[in-house]
This record gives structure tokens, sequence and C-alpha cells, in this order.
């Protein structure tokens, strides 16, 4: 452990507790004791903890190991990978501790150069931030309890765990921020060099009052939070990526009537009744283009359709009132923007048509920030960051915006059922009609959530867990995290000369997935407490089709009736062996994956090595030789 004697002693000399940062040293104690009480003292707690005690402040000392009583205590609290257990002696605990919390510091800079259990200031910091944000994620805990119930509330703060450790930088990013005038998004968006995708990032269309809202700050002139693009000249990208803004760039294309899905379903009407003037009519009168459209179609436009389809929307009608009835606002209000586009207003002192201030070179300028170096990766961890202000994306959303361009992730989000409404909505846009449709329906069965990519993500998890390595170059097992195990596949997949970063082999990989759900779903006699009393459970749905996406290129169309054959051997074990675990440590995880994987194969009678070569040939890897490792190492 005391390597690199130098640089140590060098160490030593700024963390060395001294009179110099005594009182640092004492302020950091306070607050990592007082954060330790609060943890253990908190009356309610997820689902999956053990049953602790409260601490007593005065039991808890910094100078000497009296502190590693009070962290055993609290350890549930701080998702831990590995359990804590004082038997093993108090230098060995907080190693672990230490390791799990800062696994890439020097563990010499983290504990006292005479005692591996007393921390240095450097050590105290490095604790009191895990616990700073352990506490924050129970009170976000103790709010989703009171709406969503205790299991929500748990799996809602098991996932900001793994969000968590999503949110590290890797490497220099390089930026230079700029202005962009409106006409500027409108140009690169009609011309295809801006990234306005539904499947990039969440579903986009807000409600109705915040477009209104936002087109009203505009028209006043108020400023806008930046927009962030990602430069394509970075990347092998062709067009603009929005990184953040992108609701706010579709809800003013929308409202001026210039966003690309619009354009491309004027485009189809053309094509589909050439003898009407669409694109004329919707670009200078709107209200006279949805009396068209009724004359044509037979029905009128619904708010619903002219969402989905990214068409224009009204000003609010209270537009200015709360200014006086002489705001020139007010004069806008209900309208749509080819009623108003001559009009005049006044902007920041600069009076002019509103058509010059959404279409001209106007002084009303939207700061944007161009990340001129970055890679997707780190792009993903900026998404991280940024979206930890505020209003979360989720790890899902997320990764979408970042992989989105890559055919794996076009595969699963369309085979899930999770591509945005726009493009599966549209009228003039075909629905996918291949055989993974399948997946949508049997999701369905199984209650898994449609919202934020959530079936995305179980394909994903599904397919990271078997046909990806988790085996690390020594050959030792590597246990990922869901989300980072996940983003290993995407970046895999991200590469074309590897076999899933094609489309061909994408959709075949997650063909192979569909077809071990459909067999899957044919065996009605799983345990309920292996299933899920209200729907399958992710971890219990990913552990028990794993096992058939490897065994599929081995028995092929046998694999049903071999499940069949099996079926009450099967059931057996999802009611006796295979209960879920109680904990959701990523090592717990895993172990729990490996023993159904493995058991299920063995119950198929399918050997291990014939899978593993079986589905390696057709996909480049498995996760076989890890999950024996992880096995035997259980």
């Amino acid at each position: 452990m005391r390597t690199e004697r130098c640089t140590l002693a060098e160490d030593r000399a700024r963390y060395r507790v001294t009179a110099v940062v005594g009182d640092e040293l004492d302020e950091a104690m306070r607050s990592a004791t007082a954060l330790i009480v609060s943890l253990s003292e908190t009356p309610a707690t997820p689902s999956e903890f053990d049953k602790r005690s409260s601490i007593d402040a005065a039991s808890v000392g910094f100078r000497d190991a009296s502190w590693i009583a009070g962290i055993v205590e609290i350890q549930d609290w701080l998702r831990l990978d590995e359990p804590l257990d004082l038997d093993d002696g108090a230098n060995y605990v907080v190693r672990r501790l230490l390791q799990g919390i800062a696994p890439s510091t020097s563990l010499d800079r983290l504990v006292s150069e005479a005692d591996d259990a007393v921390l240095t200031l450097h050590g105290l910091e490095v604790l009191t931030s895990h616990l700073e944000r352990a506490a924050a994620l129970r009170d976000r805990f103790l709010d989703d309890l009171e709406v969503l119930g205790r299991s929500a509330a748990t799996a809602d703060w098991v996932t900001a765990w793994e969000e968590i450790a999503e949110a590290s930088l890797s490497g220099p990013i390089r930026a230079r921020a700029t202005t962009w005038a409106i006409r500027d998004f409108a140009i690169r968006a009609e011309n295809g060099q801006l990234d306005l995708s539904p499947t990039y990032q969440r579903g986009d269309v807000w409600p109705s009052k915040d477009a209104q809202l936002l087109i009203e700050s505009v028209l006043r002139g108020i400023p806008l939070p930046s927009i962030i693009v990602l430069d394509p000249r970075t990347s092998s990208a062709v067009n603009y990526e929005v990184v953040d803004g992108k609701q706010r760039l579709s809800t003013i294309l929308r409202f001026i009537g210039r966003h690309p899905i619009a354009l491309q379903q004027l485009s189809d009407l053309t094509q589909a009744h050439p003898a009407h003037p669409w694109l004329e009519t919707f670009s200078t009168d709107y209200p006279a283009f949805r009396q068209l459209w009724r004359r044509v179609m037979g029905r009128a436009l619904t708010l619903t359709q002219e969402k989905e389809l990214y068409f224009p929307f009204k000003l609010a009608p209270d537009l200015g009132l709360s200014h006086g009835a002489s705001s020139p606002l007010a004069d806008f209000a209900g309208r749509y923007y080819t009623e108003i586009a001559d009009e005049t207003v006044d902007v920041a002192g600069s009076i002019g048509p509103i058509r010059e201030l959404f279409e001209g070179p106007s002084d009303y300028q939207i700061p944007v920030i161009e990340y001129t170096e970055a890679s997707p990766r780190q792009i993903h961890e900026v998404f991280n960051i940024y979206n930890r202000q505020g209003k979360h994306l989720n790890a899902e959303e997320i990764r979408n915006a970042v992989y989105h361009d890559i055919p794996l992730m076009r595969v699963l989000a369309t085979a899930a059922g999770d591509r945005t409404a726009p493009l599966r909505a549209s009228r003039f846009n075909e629905k996918p009609t291949d055989s993974l449709s399948s997946i949508e329906q049997i999701f369905d069965d199984y209650g898994v959530s449609r919202s934020r990519f959530k079936r995305t993500k179980i394909l994903s998890w599904i397919m990271a867990t078997s046909l990806i390595s988790c085996t690390g170059p020594d050959g030792a097992p590597r246990r990922l995290a869901t989300a980072q195990q996940i983003n290993h596949l995407m970046e895999i997949a991200s590469d074309p000369g590897h076999p899933l970063g094609g489309r061909g082999k994408a959709s075949e990989a997650v063909g192979l997935i569909a077809f071990a759900l459909q067999t899957h779903h044919g065996m009605q006699n799983w345990a309920p407490s292996f299933r899920g009393a209200r729907g399958w459970q992710d971890l219990t749905l990913v552990a028990s089709v794993v096992p058939l996406v490897l065994a599929a290129p081995v028995l092929g169309p046998e694999l049903p009736d071999r499940m069949r054959l099996h079926e009450d051997r099967l059931a057996e074990l999802s009611a006796t062996s295979w209960s879920k675990p109680r904990k959701t440590q990523t090592n717990v995880q895993w172990e729990f994956q490996a023993r159904v994987a493995l058991e299920m194969l063995s119950v198929l009678d399918v050997p291990n090595e014939a899978a593993h070569v079986g589905a390696a040939s057709l996909f480049g890897d498995t996760s076989i030789p890890g999950l024996r490792a992880i096995a035997s190492s259980d």
C-alpha cells in the first residue's frame, strides 16, 4: 500500500493534521458526525435496508476508530457495493469503505500514516461529500415515499445512485460562446444541419401554456438561456446536435411553422393531394390551412394532432393582459404567427415587424455554446451534469440522446416502442411492421412501463448482460453497474467494425431477444414471488431472459419445445432458488443473474461452452465466461 515515498511525503505534508489545519479538521469532523447521526435517525428507509439503530453523536469520534461503528450502522444509505462488517477489523473496513467511495484516490492520501483507521483531512472531506450525497438522496426518497409508496420510492432511490455514478468528466472539453438569431436555427433545421429528430432526447412537445410563455418571453425581448450544441466538425456527424435546449428550439420552430417534421408532413400532403396549395397556405395563413385540412381530410385538426405533427399553436388568450389593457402584446392574444407576422413590436428598444424578429437578422440573439471538442462519451457526461441541475433527464433519456444515431440504439428504441409520438403516430410515416413489433405486446402483457425509455432500458440490459463480456483483461469478473454495462454496450456498438455496429447485425441481435422473449412469454407458471405481484420486476425479467438469448443460437426453433419440456423444473426453481434478492447492490445483482442464467442453461441442457461459441460467432462475444467466474467466486 505504501509506494512512491517521495510523492507520499509531499502528500502527507499537505494533508497531515497540524495546528494550521486544526480548525478545518475539527469542522470536517463535526460535519461528518452530524450527517452520520442524521442518516441513522431517518424514520423510514428503502425496502432493502437491514434494520439499524440510531447513533449518538458522542459515540462518533474521528481521532480514533470509534467512527467506524457509526458508518457500519448507516452503510445502507451509502450504497456500497461491498457490505461492511466490524468483525473484519477496523483497518479492513476503512479500506473497503474508501475503495467504495473514492476508488481512484490513493489510500495514502485518505488515511493517517500512523493508523489506517484515522482519516486525514482529505479523507474526511471525501467521506463528508459522500455522506452529503447520501443525505440528499435520502431526502428525495422521503419525498417520493409520500407520493409513490415504498416500493417505487426505493426503485427511484436505487436509480438515482446509478445515475450519479455516471457523472464524472473524463477529459478536456473545448467550447466557445456565441449567439445565433432565431433565423439561424430555422435555416439550419430546414437544411438538415440541426438535429431535431424526435428520437433525440426525451419527447419535446411542451404543454401549451409553457410553449406560449416561451414565445411571450421572446416577444417581450427577455433573453433566453443558452442553447448548447455539438459542432459537427468535431465528429463524424453532418449536423449540429443539440445537447441542451431542444424543447425551447422545437417550440420556437413550431410556432413559426418552420419545424422540419411539420415541413415533412406538408411535403407528404402535397404528394398525396397535389391539387391543393398546402405549403403556401400553411406559410401565409395558418387558419386557412386548418380549413383546407378539414375540407380535404373530412375532419378537423385536433390539438393533439397539431402537437404530434409539430404544427403551429396560438399565442395565449390572455397574452399581455397582466401588463394592462394598453399593452401592445394584448393585440396578439389568441392569434397564430401568420396572423401577426407583419405587426410591429418593440423588442429591447428596437421597433420592427415580428417577422423580422423571428425570420430576419434581428438584434434579438440567443446565446449558444458550441462544443468544439468532445467525444460521445463526454457528451453523455455533460448530459448527466446538466440534468442534475433542475428537471432531470433519466439515464435512459440521456443514453438515447447520446447514441441516438447508432443503428443499435435506433433498432432498440423502435422495437421497444419508445420512439416518441411524432415518428410513430404521424399519419404519413409507416409504423414498424417487422417481427420486432412482438416485443411491444409482450411488454404490455408484462406490465413494463412505457414512460421515459424504460422499455429500451430493459432490452438494452438484456443485450448487455448476454452478448457483452463481463470480464476484465485478466479474465476476472467485471461487475459494472447496470447503467455502466449498458453504456459499455453502446460504446462497443458505436464501432462500425464491431458485429453489433451495423444495422443488419443490430436487427438480428434484437430479433434474437424478441425470440427469447416470445419463448419466455410462452411459459405461464413462473412463481409469483419471482415474477412480481403487479407485473414482471426488471431484474428477474432480465435474469430469466438472458439465458434464453444465450441458448437460442444453439437450440434454434427447438427452444420453445425445450422450455415446455422443462417447465415444471423451471417453475420450481423460480419458486425456491431464484427469489429476487432484497438488496440491489451491483455485486448482488450480478450474482443473482449469474445463478439464474447458468442454472437455466443447465436445465435446458445447453452446455456453457456451446452457448458461448454459438452466440459469440454471431455477435462477437458473450457474458458466459464472466457469469461463470462470478458464480464460482460467490
